[in-house]
């Protein structure tokens, strides 16, 4: 059952059988073979062949079955806990059981305390979709060490208690969402929320506190934002609100009622829903993808133009070109004006120029993401070194002048740097 102990004169170990643990002992200095000091037995619902991890003093099994997490009392033959709806993951016991800790798969750490009628839970904390190789806990149940691709992460239990940042909340999914965020163009403000949430919240890129938190009431495929207004674009309509002016202003909570316009909008003979949007810098007009691509003016809700071809397409920096995916590789259309300002539709260009703006990931000055985590200055000055869990394979990058945004749908939530030497 790999696990060796210390008994007093003596090393104790333990084998499984179908329906019991069978204790071992041996002196230090024998060399006659372990004697059977104890066999004890396994509760029904325990499938030796499956994954469970053994405490050996006291005697404790933790292990799956069906949905549900069980702690069992080896010697007493009693359950300690019976947690649904929780799916195999890296656990530990503290050196004497009083404490049990188990990581679920959307990250999430859960700690429990021994109590006369079980394992009562008192910890909770959120650490995103990781690939967990080990947990560890601490003997008073304070310290969590955390193994997790190559980096170790020690945690004090008695600080990360996670709890409502506000009324807004969130269904249990929303870590696994694809994060979107959108810098202004005089970069004071920037959007945060994830692909299909209700939930958007606005920042202050001075203070670094959110300014305003909106509850939509529909999921989001897109944002925009200038300095006095934010737009946001749902299923078949566009909303906006108006940002609250000043540094003073924190955590201001708005819904559907408090928005100042709605457009609606259809995307004719589409077959599949809406996938993604951008919204240009100037909250002129969107772009959104369903069978291609199609765009619109904002303040109508008319359809202006389209291509049959890609997929999350985004507007550069000056609003004059969209660029977007397909299976082939990039797409390219320049954004066709007509008589003064007015939009007339989309042109494809061919993806290899160079974009009269600047795309959401490209830096303005230049700046890049080195493979190996350094963040590079336009000259080759090494910047900032980004700590291993900011690089995984999911990492996505948005650059607003100084700051540099880092999505990974693996973190809680944004991270966003300003860079004082750009």
């Amino acid at each position: 059952m790999n696990k060796i102990w210390a008994y007093g004169e003596c090393v104790r170990f333990a084998t499984l059988d179908v329906w019991s643990i069978i204790i071992w002992e041996v002196e230090f200095t024998s060399t006659c073979p372990p004697m059977q000091v104890r066999s004890l037995p396994t509760p029904d619902n325990f499938d030796p062949w499956g994954r469970f991890l053994f405490h050996p003093t006291p005697p404790r099994i933790a292990f799956n079955n069906k949905k549900s997490l069980l702690v069992w009392d080896v010697y007493h033959l009693k359950l300690l806990l019976d947690y649904a709806d929780f799916g195999p993951g890296e656990r530990s016991f503290s050196s004497d059981a009083h404490f049990f800790a188990c990581v679920t798969t959307d990250g999430e750490i859960y700690l429990w305390e021994e109590s006369p009628t079980g394992y009562t839970l008192y910890q909770k904390i959120v650490l995103g979709r990781l690939r967990f190789s080990e947990l560890l806990l601490s003997p008073d149940g304070q310290s969590v060490l955390v193994l997790c691709d190559s980096t170790i992460q020690l945690l004090h239990t008695q600080n990360s208690t996670t709890s409502a940042l506000s009324v807004l909340t969130e269904p249990r999914d929303y870590y696994t969402r694809d994060p979107i965020l959108v810098f202004s163009q005089d970069r004071s403000l920037a959007v945060t929320t994830q692909m299909y949430s209700n939930i958007v919240t606005v920042l202050n890129l001075r203070s670094g506190l959110p300014c305003l938190n909106i509850d939509t009431g529909m999921g989001v495929y897109g944002v925009g934002v200038t300095r006095n207004i934010i737009a946001v674009v749902c299923d078949g309509k566009v909303i906006t609100w108006n940002v609250p002016v000043g540094d003073s202003v924190h955590d201001a909570n708005v819904d559907i009622n408090d928005s100042i316009q709605t457009t609606s909008f259809h995307y004719p003979g589409h077959t599949v829903g809406l996938g993604s949007a951008s919204i240009s810098p100037d909250l002129n007009h969107f772009i959104v993808s369903t069978d291609g691509v199609r765009l619109y003016n904002m303040s109508t809700g008319g359809l202006l133009g389209g291509s049959d071809l890609g997929s999350e397409p985004c507007f550069t920096s000056d609003g004059h070109e969209v660029w977007g995916s397909s299976p082939e590789g990039m797409e390219r259309w320049a954004v066709v004006q007509g008589g003064g300002s007015s939009v007339t539709g989309l042109k494809r260009l061919d993806p290899s120029g160079v974009p009269s703006g600047v795309l959401p990931w490209q830096s303005p000055h230049g700046c890049k993401v080195a493979d190996d985590g350094w963040i590079i200055s336009s000259s080759g000055k090494q910047l900032f070194w980004l700590p291993h869990h900011w690089r995984s394979y999911q990492l996505e990058q948005v650059w607003g002048g100084q700051f540099l945004a880092i999505l990974d749908k693996s973190l809680p939530e944004v991270v966003i740097l300003e860079l004082l030497e750009v």
